[in-house]
């Protein structure tokens, strides 16, 4: 009787095990370490153990033990059994690899990759990221240990304080001081392994998953937020994978990153700027600005739409007529546009969050000046609309992101600083890339006199409303970024001429007071008659 029934649930046991999914299997063998498998023999064996007793105890060589608490020979395999279950339950269910399976967590991951398994390894890793992350990131005592106890050789300088280098040799001017206990110590370390080989392990395996091109694609698409975490590991060749994924993304239509650009329509208020947190990849990465400082998160998005300008791919397109598309939902699926926007949301983070890092916000200036040279109006043009084709409405969309930034300037705290730092700030910087993109503006012949003196008409609405508020720092930034090619350099004579066309279709009121257009020009040596 209890044989017949302890079969029949084994063979259901059995049958379960074959018809769970690929990965479920997968899962649980690279999770059953040799402690599980011990439990696991060790209750198998107590059962057979009560099945065969009688056997057992025919012999004679052990003496017959009472059942207690009401246990039976049924209710005790039933229990065992039980006991079973509820483990492999457990297993199943749970999200930690033992650290003796990382071996075998390495060989079955690599396994997958190979086969091109995406879906099986996708799952596996969005159940184990955060233990795998962790491992990878953090050192293990030991290795802590060992870099305490390591000895340091202390070198007095003449002249200079005591302090503490790595040298093996020492000057004139120097002289060797050692740590008491030196010898000591140094024998210590000898037996303290230098890095964990577990740790070593999942970096090299992580390594392999994230090198693979298709793999980050997919994970890119389908867990874009372990893609995310897993740009701020450092492993070799770390940064291959960080511009296969940021690619990944804006490469990507109808990805993650163009939703969340386009549902992240906040905007700053009081020099402070929230980012909802729905918007996982951006809440990630600009909630604290310093992760997308540490990953460089403004680099590969700005070279690859600086290179997708240049390439002119869909030039016949952008120099169509703008009709709808600057206010139609078309825009959002414009690689050209999003990547602006992501970079509004980057910039305006740094500013706000007062960041002393100029976040790569000339990389606008960039996409401007590939803009121009890709600028060629098609056949039936409308050169008197705003934006006469979708080429020119880009170009005020960058433009206009600069003066967003500068409007923050009113919100921000500058007590107590000085030159050095304000040069710093990203504000700073944004001064100086809508000051560069007038300059090219202005210097285009591709560009029509109309459209010249509006953009300069922005600046100079801009430019009084920061000498207003005694932020005429910035101000002065945006003219001579204009005037100057170079820094330090001469003021440039072909570009004073474009100014002076330009200005005088520009609206008559910013034409005079004591913020006028010549105020602030003789502020950066030049004289323009109006």
């Amino acid at each position: 009787m209890v044989t017949s029934a302890l079969l029949t649930v084994l063979s259901i046991l059995l049958a379960g095990y074959g018809m769970l999914p690929n990965e479920k299997r997968l899962d649980l063998r690279v999770r059953f370490s040799k402690f599980d498998f011990l439990f696991v023999t060790i209750m198998l064996s107590a059962i057979f153990v009560v099945i065969y007793s009688p056997v057992i105890l025919s012999t004679g060589l052990i003496e017959p033990i009472s059942w207690r608490w009401g246990f039976t020979e049924e209710l005790s395999s039933f229990t065992y059994l039980l006991l079973i279950i509820s483990f492999l339950s457990w297993k199943m269910f749970g999200r930690r690899i033992s650290p003796s399976n990382y071996a075998k967590w390495a060989k079955e991951s690599e396994q997958c990759l190979r086969e091109r398994k995406f879906s099986i390894l996708g799952y596996l890793l969005n159940k184990y990221h955060k233990k795998l992350f962790e491992v990878a990131s953090d050192d293990v005592w030991f290795v802590n240990l060992r870099n305490k106890i390591k000895p340091k050789i202390m070198i007095w300088e003449w002249g200079h304080e005591l302090k503490i280098k790595e040298v093996e040799k020492e000057n004139e001017n120097t002289i060797r001081v050692r740590h008491k206990y030196h010898d000591l110590r140094k024998w210590i370390i000898t037996k303290i392994p230098e890095r964990s080989a577990k740790k070593e392990l999942i970096k090299q395996s992580l390594s392999r998953l994230f090198k693979s091109r298709a793999f980050v694609s997919y994970i890119t698409e389908t867990y874009p937020m372990i893609g995310a975490k897993a740009t701020a590991l450092r492993f070799r060749d770390d940064d291959e994978f960080r511009q296969y994924f940021f690619e990944a993304l804006i490469n990507n239509q109808h990805g993650p990153l163009y939703r969340e650009l386009r549902d992240a329509q906040s905007t700053p208020t009081e020099g402070r700027y929230v980012i909802d947190e729905s918007n996982q990849l951006l809440e990630y990465f600009f909630s604290d600005i310093n992760v997308a400082i540490n990953i460089s998160a403004y680099q590969t998005i700005g070279n690859w739409i600086r290179d997708y300008i240049e390439r002119g791919e869909k030039s016949e397109f952008y120099n169509q007529p703008n009709g709808y598309f600057s206010e139609a939902d078309e825009r959002w699926e414009c690689p050209i546009y999003v990547g602006g926007r992501y970079f509004y949301v980057m910039g305006t983070s740094a500013i706000c969050q007062r960041v002393k890092n100029h976040m790569w916000l000339m990389y606008l200036d960039r996409f401007v000046e590939k803009i121009l040279s890709r600028l060629e109006r098609a056949h039936g043009v409308d050169l008197d609309r705003e934006f006469p084709t979708k080429y020119g409405y880009l170009l005020y969309y960058f433009f206009s992101i600069c003066d967003d930034w500068l409007s923050l300037i009113e919100y921000l705290d500058y007590d107590g600083v000085d030159y050095e730092d304000r040069i710093r700030f990203p504000e700073y910087e944004a001064a100086k890339v809508m000051g560069s993109i007038l300059r090219k503006i202005l210097l285009s012949d591709k560009v029509t006199p109309q459209q010249k003196s509006y953009f300069l008409e922005t600046v100079l609405r801009r430019v009084t409303y920061l000498d207003l508020h005694d932020f005429n720092f910035y101000s002065n930034q945006i003219f001579e970024s204009c005037i100057r090619e170079y820094r330090g350099g001469g003021v440039d004579q072909e570009l004073t001429n474009n100014l002076e066309v330009a200005f005088q279709g520009v609206d008559h009121i910013l034409r005079c007071g004591d913020y006028s257009f010549e105020a602030i020009m003789a502020r950066n040596g030049m004289d323009v008659e109006s």
